[in-house]
């Protein structure tokens, strides 16, 4: 039986199947075009590369298509959150202003020092793996940022070990090769039963409901104000619904709280937390290896991002703040061109709520629409040289066609896991650039930048190592 169904999900001879996706779909493209029909495992998929059809699905008529990742989840929190990350909240999304962002920087500052710290720790012996650093800063910078917890902290430090490890499985694919990892993205499998387990996403939105529950009690008591001081996420979302107000009844004249719009404001500020764990750990742990990588092995290109750095840092103060962001336009271009030549998601996939003309064809309700972003940001006549790492080919600012940086969120630029990954990853490159000259490793931890191949459309970056020299 077992037997029968892997070969009708054509996964009987893995080493055929296991292979870069990304790749995978750059032949394809190049072979049948840029509208064209192929199947993963025994699901039809219809994939769309042409820049004006895919303005249809992530712009004209973004309501047309819905999540395939969020109807892929038994739990309906999850569904939003996942439905969130690709669907446009102007209410939440116009939460970080530039006054707000800088409330937040003291934390993400903070989580940046220690991450830093803890590299100077490390005896190299030849090569620094970096990933096991980042994903420490980025545990320390969502639990700061996202909901003011100090895991080093007396109070919280117990929480650390349990914190991290349901953080590290979130999009986890701990083994890419076997055909066990396939089953989550066909029509038999779900989400939870692997790269989303039900037991780690419980834990943030039980989290997410204990800290804005408090929050909520703290406000309405008098004792909340979050003008002129650090805060984190969660204040800022709470601030977005301040007008609901606790009401006096008029039987006891005591002030009691409507159930209804506090469970409903509980519910939408853990829907964006979440969505915001939900993208931006993986983002930024691919992100920021892929930096630490390129700037390890090109002298020209760390001395360029450096030099504006330390240019920029504000020579007043011990830290550096949003405007060094805002100012440091070589770091802008540098993480652009870092997005296109390794994108956070092999494919932006969607289906159809409703039948979508696209081009000459007529994609019906049910059919699994997919944007190959790898491939397309690999075009030649989208992007001179599309192989070579060139930053400066977006100097001329404006929306550059093809280019599609955000992975499940182009379809929503403005969603709040994009900005806070950008200012996430610009923080910590700063900072090492700051402590550290990045060299790269000794001959034998070398290894190109490149994906781990596997069965799923999960992008799993190959271990990246560096060596570092401290700044004078």
């Amino acid at each position: 039986m077992l037997t029968q169904l892997l070969k009708a999900l054509h996964v009987w001879d893995l080493p055929t199947l296991i292979k870069i996706i990304g790749e995978e779909d750059v032949k394809n493209l190049e072979t049948n075009g840029k509208l064209f029909l192929a199947f993963d495992g025994c699901n039809p998929n219809l994939f769309v590369a042409d820049t004006d059809m895919i303005k249809v699905i992530t712009t004209d008529k973004r309501d047309s298509f819905k999540s395939y990742r969020g109807h892929r989840v038994k739990q309906s929190v999850v569904m939003e959150s996942l439905e969130n990350i690709e669907q446009e909240n102007v209410k939440y999304n116009s939460v970080l202003t530039e006054a707000n962002i800088k409330k937040l920087m003291p934390r993400i500052e903070r989580s940046a020092e220690a991450f830093v710290q803890e590299m100077k720790k490390k005896k190299p012996n030849g090569g620094i793996y970096v990933q096991p650093f980042i994903m420490q800063y980025i545990g320390d910078v969502i639990a700061m940022s996202v909901f003011g917890m100090d895991l080093y902290s007396d109070e919280h430090k117990e929480q650390r070990s349990t914190f991290m490890g349901h953080l590290n499985r979130v999009f986890k694919v701990d083994n890419p090769t076997s055909f066990t990892s396939i089953f989550p993205y066909i029509s038999l499998g779900c989400l939870d039963s692997a790269v989303l387990p039900s037991d780690a996403t419980d834990y943030f939105v039980e989290l997410c409901h204990s800290v804005v529950h408090d929050k909520r009690k703290e406000n309405t008591s008098g004792n909340a104000n979050i003008e002129g001081r650090a805060c984190d996420l969660i204040d800022l979302l709470l601030e977005v619904t301040k007008d609901v107000q606790p009401e006096k009844t008029e039987s006891s004249g005591e002030y009691v709280e409507d159930l209804t719009k506090a469970q409903h404001i509980e519910k939408d500020i853990t829907i964006q937390c979440l969505s915001v764990i939900l993208f931006a750990v993986r983002s930024t742990e691919l992100t920021l290896a892929r930096c630490m990588q390129v700037l390890a092995n090109s002298e020209e290109e760390q001395t360029k991002v450096h030099d504006e750095i330390v240019k920029n840092w504000m020579p007043s103060i011990e830290h550096s703040d949003h405007q060094t962001w805002n100012d440091s336009k070589y770091l802008d271009l540098f993480l652009k061109e870092i997005h296109r030549l390794y994108p956070i998601e092999f494919r932006l996939v969607r289906e159809c709520n409703n039948t979508v003309k696209l081009g000459d064809v007529s994609a019906e309700a049910g059919t699994t629409v997919s944007v190959p972003i790898y491939a397309i940001h690999r075009q030649k006549n989208l992007f001179e040289d599309p192989l070579q790492f060139k930053p400066d080919r977006f100097e001329k600012g404006g929306s550059l066609v093809g280019y599609l940086p955000f992975g499940q969120a182009n379809s929503n630029p403005d969603f709040i896991g994009v900005r806070l990954e950008a200012i996430f990853v610009k923080t910590a490159v700063a900072h090492l650039l700051k402590a550290f000259k990045l060299l790269p490793p000794a001959l034998e931890f070398q290894a190109p930048c490149d994906f781990a191949k596997g069965l799923t459309e999960v992008p799993v970056a190959m271990p990246v190592f560096i060596l570092t020299e401290t700044r004078a």
